[in-house]
């Protein structure tokens, strides 16, 4: 990573692939996460996006890495908003977290917001992105932690679908079916039926 931050503005991409290549255990990323974040951005963006996914995989096995990957997945969604691969990989960090921590939160809502955008999406995208929103809202009486920290970004996908559906299908019935499983008799029922 030191010979990418030295390297001459020419050699940086190569020297940032290379070191890239390198990180193959997930224990080998988080011990130089810092540096894997500084020099990702001089590598194209499939690559960039094939990183994620690898950071994901990783972080199925090491916890640790649920943070640096949804950073990572934000900053990348950003420049490659709309990617199916991307959309996939949010969907194993939500199905591998959702129960136990509120951590890929912060990447579900910036997809979340990206709905405004939606219209430009490939359709099997926007159904996947749907069913990402989906797999995050947990069943009834099951307070997981990204269910409760998303409550107040739930209302946006109803408002967004809504938009979507005037210009074409939008699979948003079986969220609105998991939202409605929940009954009033809990707190996190009534502020999901809320929304």
């Amino acid at each position: 990573a030191r010979l990418c931050t030295e390297a001459q503005p020419g050699n940086v991409g190569p020297r940032a692939r290379a070191f890239i290549s390198t990180i193959v255990q997930p224990d080998v990323c988080l011990a130089l996460w810092r540096d894997c974040a500084a020099v990702l951005s001089h590598v194209p963006l499939e690559e960039q996006t094939q990183f994620v996914v690898q950071v994901a995989d990783f972080a199925k096995a090491l916890p640790a890495l649920l943070a640096p990957a949804t950073e990572l997945w934000i900053a990348v969604w950003g420049r490659a908003e709309g990617d199916e691969e991307l959309v996939a990989c949010l969907e194993e960090l939500v199905q591998s977290s959702a129960r136990t921590s509120a951590g890929a939160a912060p990447a579900l809502a910036q997809l979340i917001r990206s709905f405004e955008n939606a219209f430009s999406w490939a359709p099997q995208v926007l159904n996947s992105a749907f069913g990402v929103v989906e797999a995050s809202v947990a069943p009834a009486g099951s307070p997981w932690p990204l269910t409760k920290a998303l409550v107040p970004m739930y209302g946006l996908v109803l408002q967004h679908s809504a938009k979507i559906l005037l210009r074409q299908p939008v699979p948003a019935l079986p969220l609105l079916g998991a939202l409605a499983s929940w009954s009033d008799e809990t707190e996190l029922g009534r502020e999901l039926r809320a929304q």
